[in-house]
This record gives C-alpha cells, sequence and structure tokens, in this order.
C-alpha cells in the first residue's frame, strides 16, 4: 500500500470527536467509585486520576490512569501508570506504562497510547497496539507527544510532538501505518495545529490550528491510498 499526501485547504467543518463515559466495571476494577458513568475519575482536590475515550461505533472503551494508586500522579521518577481495554463493559486489557497519555481507540479495537516517561527530559514513545494486545508500533521520540488521532478503521495513526532540542524530533506530526507499522510521512503544517482528525472514507487526514491562527481555518492533509503492482 502506497499512501500519497500534500498539504490543501478544504472547506470542512467536523463535530469535536466523541469522548464517552468509563463503564461501570472500571470505576470498580478502580475502587474509587461506583457510578454507572463518568468523564474521569478525580481526587478530592481536582486533580484528573483516569481519562477515557470511547470508539466511534461505541464497541469499545480505552480509559488511562497518569498516577500510581490513588497519588503520586502526573511528573514522578517512579510508580506506574495503567491503562485498560474494554470490550463493551469486559476487560480485556490492563498494561502498566511509566506515564500513559493522550489514548485513541478505533472501532476494531487498534488503539494508541502515548508514554510520557520517568524522565526530566523532553521523551515520550507512541504505542499503538492490535485488539488482541498484539504490538503494531513502537516510536521513542526525543520529544514529548501532545497530540494524537488515530482513524476510526484504526488504518492510520497520527502524533504530533512539541518542542524540543533534538530538531528532527521537534514540533512535527508523525503518521503511522496501522496495518504495518511503517512510518509513512512527517512534515511540519504551516501553522501550530491543535488537532488532528480522520476521513479515511474521504481520504483526509484534517489539521485544526490554535486560536492564534484562526485565519486558517483548517487545513488538510489528503490521503491517496494506492496497492503496490
Amino acid at each position: 500500500m502506497l499512501v500519497m499526501l500534500c498539504w490543501g485547504f478544504a472547506p470542512f467543518f467536523a463535530a469535536r470527536p466523541s469522548r464517552l463515559s468509563v463503564v461501570v466495571s472500571l470505576a470498580r476494577t478502580l475502587g474509587i467509585m461506583k457510578s454507572t458513568t463518568v468523564d474521569y475519575l478525580s481526587t478530592s482536590d481536582g486533580q484528573q486520576l483516569v481519562e477515557s475515550m470511547t470508539s466511534k461505533n461505541g464497541r469499545y472503551v480505552l480509559a488511562w490512569r497518569d498516577s500510581y494508586g490513588q497519588g503520586n500522579y502526573g511528573s514522578r521518577l517512579k510508580g506506574k501508570g495503567l491503562y485498560w481495554l474494554f470490550g463493551g463493559t469486559t476487560e480485556t486489557q490492563r498494561r502498566e506504562l511509566e506515564r500513559p497519555n493522550d489514548g485513541c481507540i478505533a472501532d476494531n479495537g487498534s488503539h494508541s497510547i502515548c508514554d510520557w516517561l520517568f524522565t526530566s527530559k523532553r521523551e515520550s514513545v507512541y504505542y499503538l497496539f492490535a485488539a488482541d494486545g498484539s504490538l503494531l508500533i513502537k516510536k521513542p521520540l526525543k520529544a514529548r507527544i501532545c497530540i494524537t488521532a488515530l482513524s476510526d478503521n484504526g488504518m492510520f495513526g497520527v502524533c504530533h510532538t512539541s518542542h524540543s532540542d533534538h530538531w528532527k524530533h521537534s514540533n512535527l506530526p508523525f503518521l503511522f501505518s496501522g496495518v504495518d507499522g511503517s512510518l509513512i510521512w512527517h512534515q511540519m503544517p504551516p501553522f501550530q495545529p491543535a488537532k488532528y482528525e480522520f476521513d479515511t472514507e474521504r481520504g483526509y487526514l484534517h489539521v485544526f490550528p490554535k486560536p492564534q491562527h484562526t485565519h486558517h481555518q483548517f487545513i488538510t492533509c489528503t490521503l491517496t491510498l494506492q496497492r503496490r503492482t
């Protein structure tokens, strides 16, 4: 499969990606609360412990916690966090990472997660897993990942890094194939992105600018899929 890409402006408006609730089995697993639906679980002082995202078709829930137990959250040098994958209300995966963040979930159960690591350096790792937990992508980066997106069909994943002294990884998007795990492409768009959204039916990766760049409505990266001959 070949993927051809180019930047271009186009009139496209999209709703915010759906963020559904953590199912009751997750809340009970954590032992923090027994509410049937929550958008996140938090400490008494409002610090977020668990975030979640559901697949567009509602079949899967991915949740992650950048903390150790009910304390020691955020930047730290020890105490691994966790992420969970649910199929319906059934927990199908649980995995430890140092600092799991910015999860995404596809309709087929493929999911991406970023590890911000136990380090004071601007480094991180981008992971993409299949629904059965098999590793598709592990990409260490010399920069902190700050934006992620995953196509609904799991065929494409993208992560964008913040500024870093390592110029090859600094402030760049990395577009990966969810089929063979390869790095397809990376090139800085003409403004600082705030969000990426895939439209694989029409073959677009839509890139939305930060508010200070509102003179750009949005920009699109066209994904043209071709079979190898």
